[in-house]
C-alpha cells in the first residue's frame, strides 16, 4: 500500500505540472515531486526485484514524462533506470514514449525526450542491450587468427 501511495502521489503531481490536476502551485508540485521520485529512486536502488510487481504504475509516471520540466523528467528517468535492465517491458515503453515525444509540436517536449535519450545513452550499456564492440570483434578476430 505504501508504494501504490508513493506512485499515485508521483502520477498526481505530475499531472499538476502539466495543469491537470491539484498537487498544489507549479513551484510547490515540482518540489513536492522531486521528493517522491527521491524516494522512488531509493527503493529502486536497493530493492529493485520487489518494484518489478509495480512495473505498470512505473509505466504510468513515465507517461508524463515529455509534459515535466527537463529536471524533473531527467530525475525520473534517473530514477526508474536501474529498473530498465531487468523489465525489458518497461525499457520498451520509456523508449516508445520518448520517441513519441520526438515528434511533438512544443519544443520543450522535444528537448525532454532528446535530454533522455542522452541520459540513457550515457549510461546506458546496461540499459541497452547492445553488444559492445569487444563482444562483436571477439568472433571476427577468433576467426582471423586462426
Amino acid at each position: 500500500e505504501i508504494l501504490e501511495r508513493i506512485f499515485g502521489n508521483i502520477v498526481n503531481c505530475m499531472l499538476s505540472n502539466t495543469g491537470t490536476t491539484g498537487c498544489g502551485a507549479a513551484f510547490g508540485s515540482s518540489s513536492t515531486v522531486l521528493q517522491y521520485i527521491s524516494l522512488l529512486e531509493k527503493l529502486v536502488r536497493h530493492n529493485p526485484n520487489v518494484l518489478l510487481e509495480y512495473v505498470t504504475r512505473l509505466k504510468e509516471a513515465v507517461e508524463y514524462i515529455p509534459q515535466q520540466p527537463p529536471f524533473v523528467a531527467a530525475c525520473l528517468i534517473s530514477a526508474v533506470q536501474p529498473m530498465l535492465g531487468l523489465s525489458a517491458a518497461l525499457q520498451d515503453y520509456v523508449f516508445v514514449v520518448l520517441r513519441k515525444a520526438f515528434h511533438n509540436r512544443q519544443s520543450s517536449v522535444r528537448i525532454v525526450a532528446v535530454n533522455g535519450f542522452l541520459q540513457l545513452l550515457s549510461t546506458g550499456r546496461k540499459v541497452i542491450a547492445m553488444p559492445t564492440m569487444s563482444q562483436v570483434c571477439m568472433p571476427v578476430c577468433g576467426r582471423n587468427a586462426d
